[in-house]
């Protein structure tokens, strides 16, 4: 019988900090649902996607040989070396019998670890997103170079929602699962979608920037800061530097939210408000220092008497 439960997926597109991740985590709180987030990257393979390789640190297996203790070894050393390797060798030194064991448990050793698995397959938030009713985020699909990978999932996102896995496994996506993609388009490094993984969207939601005030209740909200007014300030430098990115067409840079509540939090600390603007918005707005000079003697500077 196939499912014929429409599939929740949506995306939410728009600059850092506008309270994409916020609105999906939100979106879990309030259905009571367990959350998962996949975050993607230039390199993400359409088997990334799916399970991921880590290192085998749980081996359990154990050497099956009876090993002399010190004792042994002084007492008679050819016996402790017998009970190891089987050749009883009379008159051996102590220290020629220490060695030996040392050299056959390393060899015995060695024969067993090389039958273990060195890496071991892991599914991904993804896949355990899919057999249970969650929510899950996967954060900056448009950052995958190859705009093609995602249409590995496609067959998740269809009304069957089954697709095989790397063992074999088929999955089947949970009807109640709700698949929210959050990501910017127009950053550095940003490909273009695949329209069949477009096309399977139920709805794509552009979350507009925050507003100045929208900017100074979170702010005080979330870091306690009372100051209203030097945080209106602080707001409207973070908007005008901003716009000034998007004019001169600065591209290694960002300033949003996340770097006014940054600012704040710094200013918290050194009661400064040059210096925290260097740690927490001038620098992180460009890497050019000539550009963040202009932007402090344009933007901040001449305000600074709200402090």
């Amino acid at each position: 019988m196939v499912d014929k439960t429409p599939a929740r997926l949506f995306m939410m597109t728009g600059d850092a900090g506008t309270g994409k991740t916020t609105d999906a985590r939100m979106i879990a709180q309030i259905l009571g649902l367990p959350y998962y987030v996949f975050t993607c990257g230039p390199g993400t393979d359409e088997l990334e996607l799916l399970a991921t390789t880590v290192p085998n640190m749980g081996g359990t297996a154990h050497l099956e040989m009876e090993l002399p203790s010190l004792e042994d070894i002084e007492m008679d050393p050819a016996s402790a070396l017998a009970t190891v390797n089987g050749i009883y060798e009379e008159g051996i030194s102590r220290e020629k019998a220490f060695r030996e064991i040392l050299k056959a448990v390393y060899e015995k050793g060695y024969e067993k670890s090389k039958n273990e698995k060195d890496f071991l397959l892991k599914e991904s938030e993804i896949v355990k997103a899919c057999r249970e009713p969650s929510v899950l985020e996967i954060q900056e699909p448009a950052m995958i170079e190859k705009p093609g990978t995602l249409t590995r999932l496609n067959s998740l996102f269809d009304d069957g929602a089954v697709t095989d896995l790397v063992n074999g496994e088929q999955i089947r996506r949970n009807p109640d699962t709700i698949v929210i993609m959050t990501t910017n388009l127009d950053y550095v490094g940003c490909q273009n979608f695949n329209q069949s993984v477009l096309s399977r969207m139920n709805l794509i939601q552009p979350k507009e920037a925050l507003t100045e005030e929208e900017m100074v209740k979170r702010a005080m909200k979330r870091t306690g800061f009372k100051n209203k007014e030097l945080l209106s300030f602080m707001a409207a430098t973070v908007c005008k530097i901003h716009e000034y990115l998007i004019e001169q067409d600065i591209t290694d840079g960002v300033c949003g939210y996340r770097e006014l509540e940054n600012w704040v939090l710094s200013y918290m600390v050194s009661n400064d408000l040059r210096r925290s603007a260097w740690t927490a918005l001038l620098s992180k707005a460009s890497m050019d220092r000539e550009e963040q000079g202009t932007m402090e003697r344009v933007f901040l500077l001449p305000h600074c008497d709200v402090d």
